[in-house]
């Protein structure tokens, strides 16, 4: 089949812009015919709740953060448990992570061995996105955990690390600080609003959007957590 072809009968005669159909064009089965044959004067009712529904999953990963027991924080999205002198458990933050889900399509690379503090010790990509990650203090890898998943999806710990404890507790923040930190960025992320990127379904009967980098669309994604990781307003 060709792209002419799986066009909804709503985008072929230009009512929408974009929708293929997935009914195999049985309109009278297809919950988008009756929804158009149905709407209301104003826009679609349905787009609010989703836009919160995202911003509130990642509202709740700060949440879970603060309840992370033993362990400490730092403003560039590091959470750590200290296991013993100078080594420790590191890790990204929920909150970090819940902005980039699903993780499953993040390819996750990092440094072997010592990296000093300010250069790239981690390596993120995301689509066509990629952001390299500094530890703000001197490290040294002992053990990568860096595919080991919970049942969430969510990756607890990058690894086992050594670093200096006195550098370490001088940048690190209780879990309360760091949630008032986090929060700015909930607060920036009601200020966008949906993706028009064509392939993108928001309320259309398609497939709906459950993840901020199909919410904002790739670019506004992009820099999104480039200011995360800046600390940028």
């Amino acid at each position: 089949m060709d792209f002419e072809s799986l066009k909804c009968v709503w985008m072929s005669s230009g009512v929408v812009e974009y929708k293929l159909c997935d009914q195999n064009f049985d309109c009278d089965k297809c919950a988008f015919d009756k929804a158009l044959w149905h709407r209301p004067e104003k826009p679609a009712a349905g787009i609010a709740p989703l836009k919160d529904n995202i911003i509130q999953d990642i509202h709740n990963s700060i949440e879970l953060d603060e309840k992370r027991f033993d362990c400490s924080f730092i403003s560039s999205h590091f959470v750590l448990r200290k296991l013993y002198k100078n080594t420790y458990f590191i890790g990204l933050t929920k909150f970090f992570w819940a902005c980039l889900m699903p993780i499953s399509d993040i390819k996750i690379d990092i440094e072997k061995g010592f990296t000093a503090k300010s250069f790239p010790g981690i390596h993120l990509s995301k689509g066509k996105s990629q952001w390299d990650i500094s530890f703000p203090f001197n490290t040294h890898l002992l053990m990568s955990m860096s595919d080991q998943f919970n049942e969430n999806g969510i990756l607890n710990w990058l690894g086992l690390f050594e670093a200096d404890e006195n550098e370490v507790d001088f940048l690190t923040v209780p879990a309360a600080e760091y949630k008032t930190y986090s929060q700015k960025y909930i607060n920036e992320l009601n200020k966008f609003e949906f993706s028009n990127e064509v392939g993108i379904t928001l309320n259309d009967g398609g497939i709906p959007v459950k993840s901020l980098y199909h919410y904002l669309g790739e670019k506004q994604f992009a820099v999104f957590i480039e200011k995360i990781l800046k600390g940028t307003d």
